[in-house]
């Protein structure tokens, strides 16, 4: 599977939040989680795979190339697996790389390409920002309220993290009692949002 989107769309968040509900519902043997930018990376991560193996890569003058041989070799044999390869290039990339008879979670910018089950993810709606924002930073769902949370969202392009840093922040410096003063004088001075 794929979770395509753009940077600060939740494909990692959405990852995370299926490994973890999978590490609680006890889906999997194991689970690891392997940054994949580069192969330098990839095969970083594989080595600590091969670690918590028990399969030991130090001392040995093991190229990229073996390490990603000895997970494809060993992985497979340790039980029900998933591996989330997070923020990988394009889906060639992976080619070669992943071992057989695991399960595999993807996340990339790169929705070009992918043979298998894809997820796009996309920024929210404006109606769905400015309903987020409400929600997380407390404020009353009025007009002022909304229109100064579609301008916050509209800056912040409604990517779906950006306002959740945002919004957590308001939320966390003015605590329960956010009102929309303080949200909008945190927003201008805080954030370096203008306009508002």
């Amino acid at each position: 599977i794929a979770i395509l989107g753009k940077g600060g769309a939740g494909k990692t968040s959405l990852a995370l939040q299926y490994a973890y509900k999978a590490l609680k519902g006890k889906v999997y043997d194991a689970i690891f989680w392997v940054w994949s930018d580069t192969k330098s990376s990839l095969v970083k991560g594989y080595k600590k795979i091969l670690d918590a193996l028990g399969i030991s890569s130090e001392g040995l003058r093991v190229r990229g190339d073996d390490i990603i041989g000895l997970v494809k070799e060993h992985l497979p044999k340790f039980g029900k697996c998933l591996i989330i390869y997070d923020d990988v290039s394009d889906p060639v990339f992976l080619e070669e790389k992943v071992p057989q008879g695991i399960h595999s979670l993807c996340t990339s910018r790169c929705n070009q390409g992918w043979e298998n089950c894809r997820l796009n993810l996309n920024v929210f709606s404006s109606e769905d920002s400015i309903r987020y924002f409400l929600n997380i930073t407390g404020l009353q769902d009025s007009d002022d309220n909304k229109k100064i949370a579609r301008e916050l969202a509209d800056e912040l392009g409604h990517l779906p993290l950006a306002l959740s840093h945002a919004a957590h922040y308001i939320r966390l410096e003015e605590g329960e009692n956010v009102s929309t003063h303080s949200f909008r004088k945190g927003i201008i001075t805080e954030m370096g949002v203008s306009g508002i």
